[in-house]
């Protein structure tokens, strides 16, 4: 996105459960980063008195609205916009609701303090059918030709160009227009036994809780796919996964937190004024199923700062090498180079914005050869308690 693009905000209600109004900008204020930068948005005020901000609680610009509850909106380019409506079978309005719908309930967690978690999309989340379709439309009818290798190279260099873009909005309006638009309804958590995305939740009476105590759910990169309950913490499975993740939470830390599940048009998120044990009401994210009971236990005494961290682990024996980023002395990520991920760039755009400018941020790359162990490595303190 340029400054000189026109971009569109979708605003919902209080409740964030449908569309409440849609605002047209022509442009970002010049010198101003399209990408909502930094904390200086919050203070930046445009001709015609909205204010751009993508700080998550923040407290300079979080009363402005004169709101209890600000609202939660989504911004996109307006041609991005107009060309998902021209495509969408549905009529206008419903095509804008759907895509505020898909947008904003990526966040399992629903309210305008929390951010969705940027995990990578899978392979088969944008079908070959679209992106041949868009190359034909743009005289690049060679691309369905090439070895399907090269085809997912191409992909991953140019996941910032118009073409995948537009590959992008014609999936999602003919995916969207497929769902059968139904009305929001919702269930106290406790009484939700099990549900999948595009699926009815199955309820039950709220003596489930003392049968199934723990619940998991599943989470990618549109939000809640899948929530189930268990009799008890599952087996160590090693399996993890790079594109979703996990949460396994013991009912009890519901408890009085009035948690309702949202259900609408196929998806679901969890709405929650109060988690017993949860730290600013945020879960406990894992990328495995099954994680050791040990280092359940350990994540539970993890309080995140941000909505996006979790508990992530990395099998030694299939990577090449790991990218620490280091900004303002902490650790913000690690990249394990695998042979489906072997460039570290993949995992520093899906990193969240941090205080000042991101890109003062040190790589570091450690190699791991074949036949050499990765024994350990740890963090050292300094002399007068600081990180060095």
């Amino acid at each position: 996105m340029v400054s000189e693009e026109k971009f569109a905000m979708l605003f919902g209600n209080v409740t964030s459960s449908s569309l409440r109004y849609a605002n047209f900008i022509d442009s970002f204020p010049k010198g101003i980063a399209a990408s909502f930068e930094g904390e200086s948005h919050c203070r930046v005020l445009l001709d015609n008195g909205w204010v751009l901000c993508r700080v998550v609680r923040c407290l300079a610009c979080n009363s402005g609205w004169g709101l209890a509850t600000p609202l939660e909106a989504a911004t996109l380019h307006t041609q991005c916009l107009q060309l998902f409506t021209r495509n969408c079978t549905c009529s206008v309005s419903d095509a804008v609701e759907r895509l505020w719908m898909y947008m904003v309930w990526r966040k399992a967690l629903a309210g305008p303090k929390y951010t969705s978690l940027r995990l990578p999309t899978t392979t088969e989340a944008l079908s070959p059918h679209f992106l041949e379709l868009v190359a034909k439309k743009c005289g690049l009818s060679e691309y369905a030709d090439l070895p399907q290798e090269l085809q997912d190279m191409i992909l991953n260099h140019s996941r910032d160009s118009i073409l995948y873009r537009y590959a992008v909005i014609l999936e999602s309006a003919g995916r969207l227009s497929k769902h059968q638009s139904e009305g929001l309804s919702e269930e106290a958590f406790e009484h939700v036994l099990s549900w999948s995305r595009g699926e009815r939740p199955r309820i039950v009476g709220p003596k489930i809780a003392e049968e199934l105590p723990f619940i998991r759910l599943t989470i990618d990169y549109q939000g809640l796919k899948k929530v189930e309950r268990l009799i008890s913490l599952p087996a160590f499975d090693k399996q993890r996964y790079d594109d979703k993740v996990y949460s396994t939470e013991h009912h009890s830390r519901l408890h009085n937190s009035m948690a309702v599940m949202q259900f609408k048009d196929g998806f679901t998120r969890l709405r929650t004024q109060n988690i017993t044990g949860w730290h600013n009401n945020q879960l406990q994210i894992w990328d495995m199923p099954s994680p050791p009971s040990e280092l359940f236990k350990l994540g539970q005494n993890i309080h995140p700062t941000f909505s996006h961290q979790r508990m992530t682990t990395i099998n030694l024996d299939a990577v090449t090498g790991l990218t620490f980023f280091i900004h303002k002395d902490m650790v913000m990520a690690i990249h394990s180079h695998t042979e489906y991920a072997w460039s570290a760039k993949s995992t520093f755009d899906r990193l969240p914005d941090w205080p000042g400018d991101s890109r003062l941020s040190t790589w570091v790359y450690v190699p791991l050869p074949p036949g050499e162990q990765l024994l350990g490595f740890g963090y050292q303190i300094g002399p007068e308690g600081g990180s060095r």
